[in-house]
């Protein structure tokens, strides 16, 4: 508005470009949050308590519980990652749920109230065929025509010579053939289950592993182990934390270790036995002795032994006890191509020979080993270290990942550990300090 009353177009105009700018600046810091939402921190969210209750519900009217559920627990264990659950019960406590944070899935049920009862004795052979017919009322995915009793839990097989991890136990009233209780874990196998080597094959390799650790004077086969546990006599689809898959055979052998006073690196607690026992898993694929839980291993000296840590921001998550762990190449920690597909990232894997396609984020990547190129929504990008194939699986580089998933990989020599953040270390830092 001018001084003589008339309305000034330039300065009306000048207005509106400002709020249109504003506007745009606004929408694009939203759509840039939204994003990096999307591509870092969402994947690992996990299901609400509402969701946790939900879940129990099918549960609840397949035992014939009725009255209201809560969430009355979380139980969440840093140490290691999606290691998080919902404890929900009936208010007065006679029934209670164990919820998987991060599936979703019922584990495990209790009757505390019938609990207190003479419980089924677990050695009654003429009960599992009941335990049978209440499974196919509980867990109707299960294929039990392809289960046997085996160490005192129901296992499915893949293979007449390949078990699954998918297990249940139910205990039953005596009296009544009430459930008592159960614990179930189910998943959908994603692998190939058809070994390429034999039992003996994966006990020679074994035992020639072991035998070749460091301070390791000699190494030989567990045979009352073998007697007592009829499930060593398969293979195993094994699952790690993140929920990635691998075929194994475990190996349980005993190590003889060197005297003491040749080698001093030991800590107090390993000088104290000459022996340990142990099982190992062995790729039924490629041979390769698979180091999913080094704190059980002796001495502590398979091949490129890496820990992986996952961060939030600024929350360490805890470790994925790998069954795929980190591989070092040219100074970078090299990641499993299988975690894009897992509960750490959920997107999409598909692999055939040593090609990948990947969809993530609303994006589908192409890439080949060997190959500094990647294709993303069909245009190309290099990188400046290609994707590898080793030991017979694909692994990305730290800066393949980062430009997938938003994610940044790194190796911390002095802890021989990979970190992998939702964030980077220097933008965690800056937020503490600020």
């Amino acid at each position: 508005m001018s001084h003589h009353g008339r309305f000034d177009w330039r300065f009306f105009i000048f207005l509106c470009v400002l709020l249109i700018l504003a506007a745009i600046g606004s929408s694009y810091e939203s759509l840039r949050g939204q994003v990096s939402e999307d591509r870092r921190v969402a994947p690992l969210a996990r299901i609400s308590v509402e969701e946790a209750v939900e879940a129990c519900r099918p549960w609840a009217a397949k035992l014939g519980i009725e009255g209201p559920l809560e969430c009355v627990k979380v139980r969440e264990d840093t140490r290691e990652a999606f290691n998080v659950r919902y404890i929900v019960a009936r208010p007065d406590g006679t029934h209670e749920f164990m919820v998987q944070g991060y599936t979703g899935k019922v584990s495990r049920y209790k009757n505390r109230r019938a609990m207190e009862k003479q419980a089924t004795p677990r050695d009654t052979a003429a009960i599992r065929g009941v335990e049978l017919q209440l499974a196919q009322e509980l867990f109707d995915f299960f294929d039990l025509d392809h289960t046997a009793f085996l160490d005192h839990a129901w296992r499915e097989f893949c293979r007449p010579n390949v078990l699954s991890f998918n297990c249940f136990v139910i205990e039953m009233d005596c009296k009544t053939k009430d459930v008592v209780s159960f614990k179930v874990h189910h998943r959908e196998v994603q692998i190939e289950v058809k070994p390429m080597l034999t039992q003996e094959q994966c006990r020679a390799v074994a035992l020639q592993t072991a035998r070749a650790w460091r301070g390791v004077k000699d190494a030989w086969l567990r045979q009352e182990a073998l007697a007592r546990h009829e499930n060593l006599g398969y293979y195993h689809v094994a699952s790690d934390n993140a929920g990635v898959q691998r075929l194994v055979f475990y190996v349980p052998i005993t190590v003889s270790r060197v005297p003491r006073d040749k080698y001093s690196s030991l800590d107090s607690m390993q000088r104290k036995s000459a022996a340990y026992s142990m099982l190992l898993p062995v790729d039924a694929s490629n041979g390769e002795c698979v180091n999913w839980d080094r704190e059980s291993y002796y001495p502590h000296t398979v091949n490129e032994e890496l820990v992986p840590f996952v961060n939030i921001g600024e929350k360490q998550f805890g470790m994925i006890g790998p069954l795929y762990p980190p591989r070092m190449r040219s100074g970078a920690p090299y990641i499993y191509v299988g975690y894009l597909d897992s509960l750490l990232w959920r997107g999409r894997v598909q692999v055939e020979g040593q090609a990948a396609q990947i969809q993530y984020a609303g994006r589908t990547w192409q890439v080949v080993a060997d190959s500094k190129t990647a294709t993303v929504d069909g245009e190309a990008r290099e990188f400046e270290q290609p994707a590898l194939m080793i030991e017979g699986y694909l692994y990305f580089s730290p800066q393949m990942i980062n430009a997938i998933t938003g994610w940044h990989v790194e190796y911390v020599a002095e802890e021989n550990t990979v970190y992998i953040y939702s964030h980077l270390r220097g933008e965690q830092q800056e937020q503490t300090d600020n």
